[in-house]
């Protein structure tokens, strides 16, 4: 993914603190429930709204019984078989109030890549909820690949570290 967002120049803002970013070794089957969660939860409350808290039970109205009998009528068919590869507990992520975006990089980044500046390594792929950096442009394989080769040693061993 990292690659993809290189070439495309895009940048990820507000990856939720607490999931795995997205790199060379991201797995979202590996994901906890809780991960999962802190990654679609805030788009899907967006988007479906009183549908999706509905599903929850978390819904605003007096009678909560008919989201209570759905979350049991769900739970009571689910059966943990021996071998079950279901998501299994893990880290837990705290649901962010914000949705991950995608956005071009600024001007600034774009024109720093043509130029080849000294602190091109640095420009951000993957930000997180709490405003950390978490992968930069010398993170893509892609980025690294297309570099000239007396620029890679000049660039990489020149860029300040994280």
């Amino acid at each position: 993914m990292l690659d993809i967002l290189y070439a495309e120049k895009l940048c990820v803002h507000d990856w939720p603190t607490g999931v795995p970013p997205p790199g060379p070794d991201f797995d979202l089957k590996a994901l906890s429930a809780s991960q999962l969660r802190a990654l679609v939860a805030p788009y899907l409350r967006i988007h479906l709204g009183a549908m999706y808290e509905a599903e929850l039970g978390l819904d605003n109205d007096d009678d909560d019984s008919k989201a209570e009998a759905v979350k049991a009528k769900k739970r009571k068919g689910k059966s943990k078989k021996s071998g079950d590869k279901g998501r299994k507990k893990g880290p837990i992520a705290k649901e962010p109030s914000v949705v991950l975006h995608i956005s071009r990089w600024p001007e600034s980044d774009i024109l720093a890549l043509e130029m080849q500046a000294s602190n091109v390594c640095l420009i951000p792929l993957v930000i997180d909820t709490d405003g950390r950096v978490v992968h930069t442009l010398q993170d893509s394989e892609k980025f690294i690949k297309d570099l000239p080769h007396f620029h890679k040693t000049t660039l990489l061993d020149t860029a300040p570290t994280r």
